[in-house]
């Protein structure tokens, strides 16, 4: 971290600072638990130039989230497996919405994700990582405890499911909720 802070005295006094345009994302973290430099200096040729500095484990957490963090941290080192996912599933949030891919890709794409979780979405697009043969009732609860506690029923795809059935990856689902639940 004292890296990132050596890195800027060196960008600031290479070149001119923009005054306010500095964000200290690692002294004070975002609430994602983003950190970094942000700031932006007049460069070659007069034009501003934005720059973010920040170490590799902060990288991994921007580009790949939270779960890319833990994993770094757990690991201590790339987890090719891991990473290829992530692959896979930005991949196919990319082609979800083309009509021009092929079902069997699809499948292909789902079957290599699914091989030990599902990947559902929240309505607003949020994807959900479940074991697999997680329910409704298990994405309820993964949302938010009062979210479970209150879960009556659910939605897969539009369609309203019993909260028995296992999940599938690829599918939106949402749940209906009482006003006031019980565990």
């Amino acid at each position: 971290v004292a890296e990132c802070y050596t890195v800027l005295g060196v960008i600031h006094g290479a070149w001119r600072h923009i005054p306010g345009e500095f964000d200290d994302y690692i002294a004070t973290p975002k609430a994602n638990l983003y950190r970094s430099i942000h700031t932006a200096v007049i460069g070659p040729d007069e034009k501003p130039v934005e720059i973010q500095i920040r170490t590799h484990e902060m990288h991994e957490h921007a580009e790949l989230g939270v779960a890319a963090h833990w994993r770094y941290k757990e690991a201590g080192k790339q987890d090719a497996d891991f990473e290829r996912r992530i692959q896979l599933m930005r991949n196919w949030l990319d082609l979800k919405d083309d009509s021009s891919v092929s079902e069997d890709f699809v499948e292909t794409l789902k079957s290599e994700l699914e091989a030990k979780n599902v990947y559902v979405l929240t309505p607003h697009g949020r994807v959900i990582e479940l074991p697999l043969g997680s329910t409704a009732v298990d994405f309820a609860y993964a949302i938010h405890t009062d979210v479970g506690h209150r879960c009556r029923g659910a939605r897969v795809d539009g369609r309203i499911v019993p909260l028995t059935q296992p999940l599938e990856s690829g599918k939106t689902v949402e749940i209906l909720t009482a006003k006031e639940g019980a565990p």
